[in-house]
């Protein structure tokens, strides 16, 4: 419920102080609503089982390990609206993430207009947006994760990581980065203890639909089946996949720019890495994190 308040109150003050963004995310999304469920053939498998779901009550994934949640929340809109009603509830989470995105980058840092319109804009996100895919979905509730652990709401904290993690199962791992940046940020060890048992817990129950229909070991077993072929062979053509898929999630203007700022602040960020800041180690964890998942399983 807290969480629910503070995200209308941000809500409010950004379409009061950025109305013109708003306009803009909304104007240029548009188009998308109405063109099929995405780009990405993954969005429509995702519409499928939806329907399915809704229409007789049997959940088959549209892919493993599974998306359940956002399969399941997708379900109604699907079967009552088809894409266009589908992918508009896409493009409000998306300017829900937006929002709290905004919230944190004026709370911990500068610029914060300038990392909206950067997430706002980056071109996966562009393309996302309004489409009936998970990206989004799963990046609102990390980030109001993120505001709750910041708030020393470590029970709220771990739930909402779970319910991540229950969107893309990949969004565990961040359970490394927020335990380095709660320690960093002097709270108690029971409480980060009690952060990562609230989020086990809830993708343990997230995950109850796959394990029902496939068992545990089945589960599993599926899932690597699925996935056995998508290892790239040399370590080289996974640093060439990673690069290649960080330039297409930012984009090389975003990433030009982003650089240039780097560059320009270094001092300011090598006296941070000293000072052992909380969010700037974080935020390399975090990096570190899932460039190491990356490589494990180049994926996306």
């Amino acid at each position: 419920m807290r969480s629910f308040f503070f995200l209308a109150d941000a809500m409010r003050s950004f379409f009061e102080r950025h109305w013109v963004l708003l306009v803009a995310i909304v104007v240029t999304r548009l188009p998308f609503l109405f063109l099929g469920y995405g780009a990405d053939a993954d969005s429509w498998l995702v519409a499928n089982s939806a329907a399915t779901l809704w229409h007789t009550g049997d959940y088959y994934p549209s892919r493993l390990p599974g998306y359940p949640l956002h399969e399941i929340f997708s379900a109604p809109f699907v079967a009552h609206g088809g894409a266009p009603l589908s992918n508009a509830a896409t493009l409000a989470i998306s300017i829900a993430a937006i929002v709290v995105w905004s919230r944190i980058a004026e709370q911990h840092g500068r610029n914060h207009r300038l990392l909206a319109i950067a997430l706002a804009f980056a071109p996966s996100v562009w393309q996302h947006s309004a489409g009936t895919i998970d990206y989004m979905w799963s990046l609102l509730f990390l980030l109001l994760a993120f505001i709750a652990l910041d708030r020393r709401q470590s029970i709220l904290a771990g739930v909402l990581l779970g319910i991540a993690t229950g969107f893309r199962a990949s969004n565990f791992i961040a359970v490394i980065p927020f335990a380095v940046y709660g320690a960093l940020s002097k709270h108690e060890k029971k409480n980060l203890v009690t952060m990562s048992a609230a989020c086990v817990a809830t993708t343990l129950v997230m995950f109850a639909p796959l394990v029902l229909r496939y068992g545990f070991f089945g589960w599993i077993e599926a899932t690597q089946m699925q996935m056995s072929d998508i290892h790239p062979e040399t370590f080289a053509r996974r640093l060439i996949a990673f690069g290649y898929r960080s330039i297409y999630f930012i984009g090389p203007v975003t990433m030009i720019v982003g650089m240039a700022l780097l560059w320009k602040g270094r001092r300011g960020l090598a006296e941070a890495l000293r000072a052992k800041e909380p969010i700037v180690l974080t935020i390399l964890v975090a990096i570190t994190s899932y460039l190491l998942q990356f490589f494990w399983l180049p994926l996306e």
